[in-house]
């Protein structure tokens, strides 16, 4: 019913992480209680994921930041690990957090891709996060509507036209 609806899943998997941001996993006892059954609702929930991916269902990414142990920002890095980590590729993840995002919210004709109308709103990474989406915490500049607002460099005009001499094939 979700693929034949157009409805997306975002799993918000760092909610549901055993060991939470900021614990220590040395230091857990996986043999609590409360421990047991973060691992068992972390299986449940990557298979979900796995399940609804192979059925068709368009992942979105979501984090629930703010709850405890998912912080703001790195929860969202982290969420996309945990997406490839639930089944999705790399490619796969990154369209999660981007385009699927936007269809979801219904922005997609202003944000989530890269075409000639929508906003420049860009995270440029050192990296190949479409091979390695851990490369994704290794951001250089960030870019919201064109202005930079972390790197401090003016937009690359090969970057910017998402086509120029300087852009790798995109999967």
């Amino acid at each position: 019913l979700m693929r034949a609806n157009g409805t997306a899943y975002a799993p918000t998997l760092a909610v549901y992480e055993p060991v939470r941001v900021g614990e220590n996993p040395a230091a857990v006892d996986r043999n609590d209680p409360v421990i047991v059954s973060r691992e068992r609702n972390f299986a449940n929930a990557l298979h979900n994921v796995r399940a609804l991916h192979r059925g068709g269902v368009a992942i979105s990414l979501g984090t629930d930041a703010g709850m405890p142990g998912t912080p703001h920002g790195r929860s969202t890095l982290h969420e996309l690990e945990l997406l490839v980590r639930a089944g999705l590729s790399p490619a796969e993840a990154l369209r999660a957090g981007t385009i699927n995002s936007a269809r979801a919210l219904g922005l997609a004709d202003d944000v989530g891709s890269i075409e000639v109308g929508k906003r420049a709103d860009l995270v440029l990474v050192e990296g190949t996060p479409w091979r390695d989406v851990s490369d994704m915490r290794r951001v250089r500049q960030v870019f919201l509507g064109g202005r930079p607002v972390h790197g401090g460099q003016p937009l690359p005009q090969a970057v910017a036209t998402a086509d120029g001499p300087n852009a790798e094939a995109w999967p």
